[in-house]
């Protein structure tokens, strides 16, 4: 509350706009559309002709107020994501509308839709009371301040640093709303709330012009550009209490003032340089170089973060070390922007890589007058695990100082001497790779134990440390350990490994047999019965649900194999089950296996089925009481009279496509056919296509050739074919043309002619082209079967039956690497002209 006197105690009217008593129309390039309806309205009431209020308008008509506000049609999925982009909270916006005079409730059908609780803004519904609101907010030439997105990872070492720009967040973005630091300047673009209570109440919303003044009703214009909010409130003292007698300091004032900052103005800045998103910005009042950095994505992997500098007015009136920030927390040197600074991010020099026993490993940045002590305290210090003795740097030479095969040096530093008083500085050059070395993973003292204890691991070693004080410490042996043996592995001088063996066991009073004095490094093998023994494994197969090996467990018989295959299938043979057993004999011989019958147990049968009389196979306990032996094959068959119902479909023109059962096994197409229904008038049996799945096990449909007219006329002779699970037959309607594909000119579709050739359908389509092979053309009939050009002799082309409707012709290209060149044949049929005139010539002198 400004006002060096007055009553403190007095609580201020909150500041309700009154577009009645506004400074003047703000400077926008559009003015604010509800205000102008407002002003509209009262305009039109105070005149004397008919009028309507805002409330009586149509949504449709304030839709095209809306769009005629902001230039050009206006949708509701602009107004949803231009409220998503604008960064406002739900309760922001309606505390906005109700600040303005608005219906706070005028913005939930679109905050439900964005909260999810609707799928669609209700029709009709209008935009009006929100427009203002996102024209001030986020006018079209101003981008929003929105997350960044996030930065690649590096490719190679971290850069220190780059970490803190790398995830996409608004948590940098300076508040819209809020108070502004004492510091903050009044700018244009800057909205200003005057509030005047006691002898006048008024409220005013002052937005500073581009010349930096506001204009008060009655009062004048004010400059308050570059003047803090208390030289604001000196200033608008001065001028208010000139207009207004009961505005004085001291006790006896009757008119009071507040003026605080509303929206805050938006500065245009660049960010350029080596970043990430070199760009223009614009970022709020408060934001400062570190906001328009991280929207930038910050420095780019070869940009500094030591050397950030802030232009303005062509002099650089601020230089950031981001380590500062990052080591320390201090953020002193964030510069606020204002309109048009430039933040420009040079390369990176004086680069270094440090690796290893440290807490932040990276690529660091040094300034100068930094060394290897600071370069370990920028790292957060080495790890507790790290080699002290020594530090390693790998320092590339210097350009007069290279020779072939020597670009590179090694240099070894005692760290431990960096934290001495006095102690010498190590100066590091630009490309210097430090590596911090830890120390060894094993234990000088150590042993190790392993195998059949119940706490294998590394122990301590003291002198004259034995073997069973080190298995007692071990929890003991296992109750499977393998009794008479284990053995020590001991290091020796040269780096190799020598066993020792070791009797278990203990004697009569309990002492053990043996009881060698361990030493450093020593590993301890025990074994156990179960590494040793061979893991059993039992198979089944046939029909059962889930085929396999599965291991051999003792006391398992031929039943609860079965149980673990998950029961017999519909159709088992339950006679009996094969049980293959391998012969263990010493001594070679020709019998490998022994083949078992055993009788199975119907009740394995889950649904019932089953090859053998219920009752003999119910009462059998022959597979629950046969013992099975490791590696036992046991294998499940099926019953001979059980077959598995076998489909066949039927399609095109027939009476009653569909898919049949297979009935017999020398079921025919012909009979097929006709439970189909027969052929309808429309088919065409001379295209049938008949589909049969290949059989090597690929699974591929191939084309089987079928004369269905002859099959009709003769059912049950070689051309009516016995069906086959899984075949396909297509009875086709008429099909009037024939198709020629390959090398000519124009493949296309020729009406059929009947009598015509196939050079005639050739024709047709513009005849062969130059790399045709005319004498392997084919001709593919409509019912699958396939005719090629006959051989001819010499230059002569064979013949090709005539095409019947539907179809194909395929000419082939011709293969480069097939034939006979020209001057070949002109050879050949040279030496063969001469041998007959030769002939001739012997037999005319006879």
């Amino acid at each position: 509350m400004a006002g060096d006197a007055g009553r403190p105690s007095r609580p201020l009217r909150p500041s309700i706009p009154n577009p009645m008593m506004r400074t003047m129309p703000k400077l926008r390039t559009r003015a604010p559309l509800l205000l102008g309806i407002l002003a509209c309205v009262a305009t039109l009431l105070a005149a004397p002709m008919e009028s309507r209020t805002l409330e009586a308008q149509t949504p449709e008509e304030l839709r095209r107020m809306a769009e005629q506000e902001l230039g050009r049609p206006v949708s509701d999925e602009e107004i949803l994501r231009r409220l998503q982009a604008s960064g406002l909270s739900a309760a922001d916006i309606r505390r906005e509308l109700e600040r303005r005079g608005q219906d706070p409730a005028a913005a939930d059908p679109w905050l439900d839709v964005l909260e999810g609780r609707s799928s669609a803004v209700p029709a009709g519904t209008s935009p009006a009371p929100l427009v203002e609101i996102l024209n001030q907010e986020a006018p079209s030439e101003v981008r929003r301040a929105e997350p960044p997105p996030p930065v690649e990872p590096d490719p190679g070492p971290p850069i220190f640093g780059r970490e803190l720009f790398r995830r996409a967040t608004t948590e940098f973005q300076p508040l819209a709303m809020g108070p502004a630091p004492p510091g903050y300047r009044v700018g244009p673009g800057d909205e200003l709330i005057l509030v005047l209570t006691g002898d006048v109440e008024q409220a005013y919303e002052l937005t500073v012009s581009r010349e930096g003044w506001v204009v008060i009703p009655d009062v004048g214009q004010i400059t308050v550009q570059g003047r803090t909010m208390e030289g604001v409130r000196d200033v608008l003292f001065q001028r208010l209490s000139a207009r207004f007698s009961g505005l004085r300091r001291g006790p006896d004032a009757t008119t009071f003032f507040d003026v605080s900052l509303g929206r805050l103005r938006t500065n245009e800045v660049f960010v350029i340089g080596d970043v990430e998103r070199p760009a223009a910005y614009t970022v709020g009042g408060l934001a400062t170089a570190l906001t328009a950095l991280y929207q930038a994505g910050g420095p780019s992997r070869s940009g500094s973060f030591r050397e950030i500098r802030v232009n303005r007015g062509g002099e650089v009136v601020a230089t950031i070390d981001l380590y500062r920030y990052l080591l320390e927390g201090r953020a002193h040197e964030d510069l606020r922007l204002e309109h048009g600074d430039i933040v420009f991010v040079p390369p990176a020099r004086h680069r270094v890589e440090l690796s290893g026993a440290v807490v932040r490993p990276g690529i660091y940045e040094l300034r100068a007058g930094e060394d290897l002590r600071s370069l370990l305290r920028m790292s957060g210090g080495v790890d507790p695990a790290a080699e002290l003795r020594q530090v390693q740097v790998a320092r590339i030479l210097p350009l007069e100082e290279r020779a072939p095969g020597r670009d590179r040096v090694l240099l070894d530093i005692p760290v431990r001497d960096l934290d001495q008083a006095g102690a010498e500085p190590i100066p590091l050059q630009e490309g210097d790779r430090i590596s911090v070395f830890a120390v060894l993973d094993d234990a000088a003292n150590q042993v190790r134990v392993s195998g059949a204890v119940w706490r294998p691991g590394d122990f301590g070693l003291t002198d004259g440390t034995r073997l069973w004080e080190v298995l007692d410490r071990a929890g003991g042996l296992l109750p499977d350990v393998v009794e008479g043996r284990a053995q020590i592995q001991r290091l020796q001088d040269d780096w190799t490994r020598r066993l020792i063996p070791v009797t278990l066991g203990v004697d009569r009073e309990g002492r053990p047999l043996e009881n060698p004095v361990l030493e450093a490094q020593d590993e301890i093998l025990v074994y156990a019965a179960r590494d040793l023994r061979e893991e059993g494994r039992v198979s089944i197969g046939g029909w059962v649900r889930e085929p396999g090996v599965y291991p051999h467990l003792a006391g398992m018989t031929v039943a609860d194999l079965v149980l673990m295959a998950g029961g017999l299938r519909t159709g088992a043979y339950l006679e009996r089950a094969d049980v293959s057993r391998v012969v263990r004999v010493q001594e070679r011989t020709d019998t490998l296996t022994e083949t078992l019958s055993v009788p199975l147990d119907s009740a394995l049968v889950f649904d019932g089925a089953g090859g053998a009389p219920a009752e003999r196979a119910i009462s059998s306990t022959a597979a629950a009481d046969f013992p099975l032996e490791n590696l036992d094959a046991v294998f499940i068959r099926r019953a001979p009279g059980f077959e598995v119902r076998e489909r066949v479909v039927v399609s095109g023109e027939v009476a009653f496509p569909g898919p049949y059962s297979i009935t017999t096994r020398s079921e025919r197409l012909s009979e097929l056919l006709e439970r189909a229904g027969g052929l309808t008038p429309e088919a065409y049996p001379e295209g049938v296509q008949l589909w049969r799945a290949s059989r090597d096990g690929t699974g591929a449909q191939l084309r089987v050739g079928v004369d269905l007219p002859r099959v009709l006329s003769r059912p049950g002779d070689r051309n009516d074919l016995l069906l086959e699970p899984g075949d396909s037959i297509h009875v086709p309607s008429f099909i009037p043309t024939v198709e020629v594909r390959g090398a000519v000119a124009a493949p296309t579709l020729v009406l059929h002619r009947p009598g015509a050739g196939v050079d005639h359908y050739i024709r047709q389509a513009g005849g062969y082209l130059q790399r045709a092979d005319e004498r392997r053309v084919r001709l593919q009939f409509a019912n699958g079967e396939v005719a090629t050009r006959g051989r001819g002799f010499l230059f002569f082309r064979g013949r090709i039956p005539r095409p019947d409707p539907g179809a194909v012709i395929v000419v082939p290209e011709e293969d480069p690497s097939d034939g006979v060149e020209f001057r070949e044949v002109l050879a050949i049929v040279t030496s063969t002209a001469t041998a007959v005139g030769t002939i001739l010539l012997a037999v005319s002198r006879f």
